[in-house]
């Protein structure tokens, strides 16, 4: 906003008398619409992170949308983003991912695993024991007993 005002007080000094208040106005419109560009643009860059993943591959960059993604898969230095068909490497750790993902319905739900909530298809019990997760995908996740309360509290179940 200052250059827009540096910008207005230079043309106010540069004015012709018979035409000022038209100038004026020119100038005035010419700002605001500047400003709202301007906002326009952050508010749009300010979406588009919050909604996928820039992902880098050999000889491209994919961005996956954080809604099409099931599962995240520690696998040495890398992560196994799992979507509905294919799996794709990522360099980078999963606890950093994982705090990139935290208000976007993804939780830690083993060591190894983070999944998207709104993928799970229901939870599978073994002796009485929740240790299975299946996805709408078909993929199965272990639920380990360390993260069990923390995904049954964040999808509201009382057990």
């Amino acid at each position: 906003m200052p250059k827009d005002f540096e910008y207005l007080s230079k043309e106010c000094h540069n004015y012709n008398e018979n035409n000022q208040l038209d100038h004026l106005d020119k100038i005035y419109d010419k700002s605001k619409l500047n400003f709202s560009q301007q906002t326009a643009f952050t508010e749009h860059d300010n979406e588009s992170k919050n909604s996928f993943i820039a992902v880098k591959s050999v000889g491209k960059i994919e961005l996956i949308a954080y809604k099409n993604i099931y599962l995240l898969h520690a696998s040495s230095n890398y992560i196994e983003i799992h979507l509905e068909d294919r799996s794709i490497l990522h360099r980078e750790s999963l606890s950093s991912l994982e705090s990139k993902l935290a208000n976007k319905q993804f939780l830690r739900v083993h060591r190894s695993y983070v999944v998207n909530l709104n993928k799970i298809k229901h939870i599978n019990s073994e002796l009485g024991r929740y240790n299975l997760i299946y996805l709408t995908n078909g993929k199965e996740v272990k639920l380990s007993k360390a993260y069990r309360n923390t995904l049954f509290n964040a999808l509201g179940i009382d057990i």
